[in-house]
């Protein structure tokens, strides 16, 4: 079930459109103003910065195999004795 809270009314929103005369009405503008609205309740987060974050998580998991794989690689043949429990 969605929900139904009303973030503003129509007015607003007219409001809104019609305060930006000469410039253009940007996405980043319009998200301020679903913050701003809703008291921020709601946050709009753009999609680049979405794609970026797991671009960065990729990376981060790629360094994070390798470096396990090379620590591993280096001390696969190493051998610990075991101690006897009493």
């Amino acid at each position: 079930m969605l929900n139904q809270d009303q973030i503003c009314t129509p007015f607003e929103l007219k409001q809104f459109a019609f305060s930006f005369f000469n410039d253009k009405v940007t996405a980043f503008n319009f998200a301020r103003f679903i913050e701003s609205k809703s008291s921020f309740k709601y946050t709009v987060v753009e999609i680049e910065f979405i794609i970026d974050a797991f671009k960065i998580f990729e990376e981060q998991a790629k360094i994070s195999f390798e470096l396990n794989k090379n620590f591993y690689d280096k001390w696969k043949r190493l051998e610990i004795p075991m101690c006897k429990r009493l």
